[in-house]
């Protein structure tokens, strides 16, 4: 299981931390959530699900007890020294066996275009490979959300398929496209582990 820590990112442009979400944090998960509703409503549909601190709360408490069962981990994106939250990182859908996983991502709209959940990413698959006995992680990326899928491209995933949802955002039908990283194929990923 991959223990509860901080770490660093190396960036040109600045101080990154990828931290495990706690219930501390259910504010500034919901401010960053809200304050980006219109953004990430495009691609989540779970984001009018979020109402409140109350309902942030309740999400990191249940990724935490998953977290304890070893079936999932969640991170929050941190710019400046840990005080603006500006995404997040989870990992579920954990295989049986451990050897598997989904991870998926979002960032708040500011934050896109300047390498930011290329480099949080990045250095957290290359904690889990490290870490855990995850040999493959798996991504669904909304087939026109062409941003998000070249981020994947970028950190060595391959397109195996596409799978239709039967599932509507805003109207419109998902088709997801559906991406693997085998653990053999990651090569220089990760960040710094920071003292906590």
């Amino acid at each position: 299981m991959v223990a509860r820590f901080t770490m660093k990112i190396s960036r040109d442009e600045g101080d990154l931390r990828a931290r495990m979400l706690e219930p501390d944090d259910a504010q500034a998960l919901f401010e960053a959530v809200d304050s980006n509703r219109d953004f990430l409503r495009e691609w989540l549909r779970w984001v009018d699900d979020v109402r409140s601190a109350d309902d942030s709360w309740s999400f990191i408490r249940k990724m935490q007890q998953l977290h304890s069962e070893g079936k999932a981990w969640v991170w929050g994106i941190w710019l400046g020294g840990g005080n603006d939250l500006v995404g997040v990182v989870g990992v579920s859908e954990v295989s049986a066996d451990g050897s598997e996983a989904v991870v998926g991502y979002w960032l708040a709209e500011a934050a896109t275009g300047r390498g930011i959940i290329t480099s949080a990413l990045g250095a957290i698959i290359g904690e889990l490979f490290r870490s855990t006995a995850l040999t493959l992680l798996i991504a669904r990326c909304q087939q026109h959300n062409t941003k998000s899928c070249n981020v994947l491209k970028m950190l060595g995933f391959k397109q195996v398929g596409n799978m239709e949802a039967g599932e509507m955002i805003l109207g419109k039908p998902i088709c997801w496209m559906i991406y693997e990283l085998p653990k053999d194929a990651v090569k220089g990923l990760g960040g710094r582990r920071a003292p906590d």
